[in-house]
């Protein structure tokens, strides 16, 4: 995992070289938040997507330490990670709000990707969207 440090950004350039010679297949990005902006500006008219690791439920407006939907967007972002098995163990996240948080993203046209789940039966309310389909993970 990339920390922040500039080397998101580097990531991001190396996987838009082998994103622009991949074919059927999209890729996707999540860098720590710290990175957005600069893995955005690699991104930008690239067939690399960009993923934040996870969004705040909530309208636009101050919740300390949360981004939202809308802002993610407007950083770049096409895709977020809702219902990662670390959120749900070490922080408790439960199917309401990850409902909540899938609201959200599905609000400005964000897409949630399928979070890789060991937990079968933890992970069926999680729901993994795209432009073209709609299933369960």
């Amino acid at each position: 995992m990339f920390h922040g440090d500039g080397s998101g950004a580097i990531l991001a350039a190396e996987c838009v070289t082998l994103a622009r010679a991949t074919i059927g297949v999209e890729l996707v990005i999540a860098p720590p938040y710290t990175a957005l902006a600069a893995c955005a500006a690699e991104c930008h008219e690239s067939p690399l997507a960009l993923a934040a690791q996870n969004v705040h439920p909530g309208d636009r407006g101050a919740c300390t330490g949360e981004i939202d939907s809308v802002t993610l967007k407007n950083t770049g972002c096409t895709w977020v990670i809702i219902g990662h098995s670390e959120r749900r163990h070490i922080l408790a996240e439960n199917d309401e709000l990850i409902a909540e948080k899938v609201g959200a993203a599905l609000e400005t046209v964000i897409f949630p990707p399928p979070s890789g789940r060991s937990d079968y039966a933890a992970s069926a309310a999680t729901c993994a969207f795209n432009s073209n389909s709609i299933g369960l993970t």
